[in-house]
This record gives structure tokens, sequence and C-alpha cells, in this order.
């Protein structure tokens, strides 16, 4: 193809220089000779754009447009534009998960009852699928990966693609597990901070492992599955934590606790990113503070503590989300008087400053 279209252009050349040296070439002369295709020399001139001319508005007005040459070969076609492609995102979060064993009524007839195991704490990884920007929380799949962090087995490691459906994302497997997560609004806000640099929500995730009907050890039951509240989001870049950590910069935050069954309570998070450490007060649980260092982009407690009681069987762990550590999310695994209990927490800048800016600044400094 290409030594065809060298040879038409040398001929092409050749002729004109031919009809030069008996003089100036006259309008049919190159409009005789084809360059390419069906495309004359006249038509490639570089004071005329051929049959494309039309195209052009005059002052007077739109004109007709004439019909285009009957060729294979359009003259002067533009390129091909390739469409902007989806973008896939990496994803942190945290959960409280309970198993559930779901019992019918004596006979199958009347109300059953549901026995809990529960409630764990594990860490999220995953993808999202197809956002249509980066940042965006508006994926078209989800897939996500657990890691517990205490005893109690989340009873898939791997959720599988979760598709969105409606308003929420679900999936289904041949063993007829099925997996449905639904994102929770949350009213958050702040003055400082966008809603779309945060990049984190709360999520909801139902998975039944199970349907029987009857089993050997007890007739009754019906379905196994597994409630999950948690919270995800996409990690803050190390180039921002680097810029908060060598600025010495002070952020205060405020944001809300969801339990593993829905129960909703304050928190706040007071982060000194110069000296890499935080502190926290949380309402849920009966109230705890907690306090610990930042290492990249992720934090964890290094202390727990309710009012001058250590807890020692608990702890705090997260990540910062967003644009220049916008938002804060995490986990709270408590044992407090016997009594374990877990809550994913999403917390909001609220403010960003110098260290003298801010108010009780040595609280966090002095976290460790």
């Amino acid at each position: 193809m290409k030594n065809h279209s060298l040879k038409a252009l040398s001929v092409a050349v050749a002729t004109l220089f031919l009809q030069s040296q008996a003089g100036a070439a006259t309008d049919a002369q190159l409009n005789s000779v084809k360059l390419y295709g069906d495309v004359t020399i006249a038509q490639d001139s570089v004071n005329g754009w051929g049959p494309w001319t039309e195209f052009e508005p005059p002052a007077a007005g739109a004109p007709p447009l004439a019909q285009l040459p009957r060729t294979s070969e359009l003259y002067r076609t533009l390129p091909n534009v390739a469409p902007v492609a989806d973008i896939n995102q990496n994803l942190v979060g945290f959960g409280g998960f309970t198993n559930l064993t779901i019992f019918q009524g004596e006979g199958g007839i009347g109300e059953g009852h549901i026995e809990f195991d529960g409630p764990h704490s594990i860490s999220l990884t995953g993808t999202a699928f197809g956002i249509p920007t980066a940042g965006s929380l508006d994926a078209q799949a989800l897939q996500l990966q657990t890691t517990s962090l205490t005893t109690g087995t989340h009873p898939m490691s791997e959720s599988g693609r979760m598709t969105l459906d409606g308003t929420e994302y679900s999936s289904a497997d041949a063993q007829n597990h099925r997996t449905n997560l639904q994102l929770i609004e949350s009213d958050l806000s702040s003055e400082v901070v966008e809603a779309a640099d945060v990049q984190a929500s709360f999520y909801r995730r139902y998975t039944v492992t199970e349907y029987i009907a009857g089993d050997e050890i007890d007739p009754n039951v019906v379905e196994r599955g597994t409630i999950e509240v948690g919270v995800f989001g996409y990690q803050t870049s190390l180039k921002d934590m680097d810029s908060l950590r060598a600025g010495g910069f002070l952020a205060t935050y405020s944001g809300q606790s969801v339990s593993a069954f829905g129960a909703t309570t304050n928190m706040t998070l007071l982060v000194d990113f110069g000296n890499s450490r935080w502190s926290g007060d949380f309402d849920h649980a009966g109230g705890y503070q907690a306090a610990g260092n930042i290492n990249g982009a992720s934090f964890s407690s290094t202390r727990v503590t309710a009012g001058e009681s250590t807890l020692e069987k608990s702890f705090v762990n997260g990540n910062f989300t967003g644009v220049r550590a916008a938002g804060a999310i995490g986990i709270s695994d408590i044992t407090r008087d016997g009594v374990h209990d877990v809550a994913s927490f999403l917390a909001v800048q609220q403010s960003l400053g110098a260290q003298q800016t801010l108010p009780n600044a040595q609280t966090a400094a002095s976290a460790k």
C-alpha cells in the first residue's frame, strides 16, 4: 500500500513537472491528475479544501450541501477519537459483621428466632470498577476482600464482583450464595472541604451463605447469613500525606460511628500531621478516648481509655481518604465490662491549619 501511494505521488509530480516546461498548468490540467484515491491535485491545493469547502458557512448564510464524492477513501477524514475509558480505583475500608442462623417456627408455623455470632471486625481492600471520574464512588461494580481483625470467621473472604442493580450492588454464585450491598448516605458536612473530596461512604452488606430446608442437626434451620455494616473509600495519596506532614498541619474532624447493628453515635478526631499523631473522642460503647500514630495514610491506636481505665482488649484502626485527607474512616473494636462492641466511623475534616491556629493542639501532639 505504501509503495502504491508513493508511485501515484511520483507520477503526479512528474506530470506537473513536464507540464511546467511548456507553461503554467491550467485548472483543467490540475483537475485531471489524481493524487490519491479520487482526489486530484487541485483538490489538495493549499488554497482550497475541495468538496469540504462547502462546510464553511458564508456571511450570507448556510448554503445547501453538495453531494460528497462517492469514494471509499473520503477526502481529509478526521482521526477516530477513542472514547474516555471507565476508571478503576482501589478501595480501603473497615466493617463489623455478625453471622446469623435463622430458625423457622415450630412445625414451620409461627414466629421463628435468630441466633447471632458476633460482632467481629474486619478490614477491607477492593476495587471499584467503571467509575466515570477519578474519586467518584458511583461505580458500576465492586469487588471486596476481607481480612479478620479479631476472632470470628467471615464466611466469604472475597465477595466476588457485585454489579450495580438499581440502588444497590448484588451478586450470586452457583452455590446459591447471594450478596447485596447498599451505600448509606450520611448528612456529614463541612465548611472547609467539599463532600466530593471526602471520597468515602458507609455501606451495609448482607450475604446469604446457605439456604437450608432443615438439616440433620436441627430441622428448623432455614437460612444462614452474614450482616455487615462498614465504611470504605479511596485512600489519600502519599503525596498529599507528605505535604501535610512537611507543613506541620493540624486538623480537626467530626463524624459518626455506626455499630454492627446500626446504632449511630458521634465522634471527633484531632490530628497532628507534623508529628504523625492523633487522638479521638467516641460516644459509642459508653464513651471512650483513643490516641496513636499515623503511618503513611493509615492510623492506629496505641491506647484506648475510658476515664482513668485502660481498655486493654480494645483498638482503633483507620485510613485517611480523599483529597488532602478530607475524610477519616476506621473501625473501633471495644471490649468493656465484658461486653464486646464494634463500630465503623466516618469523619469529615472541619479545619486545617498551622499548629498555633487550632485549640488543644497538645492533645494530639502528646498522643503516643
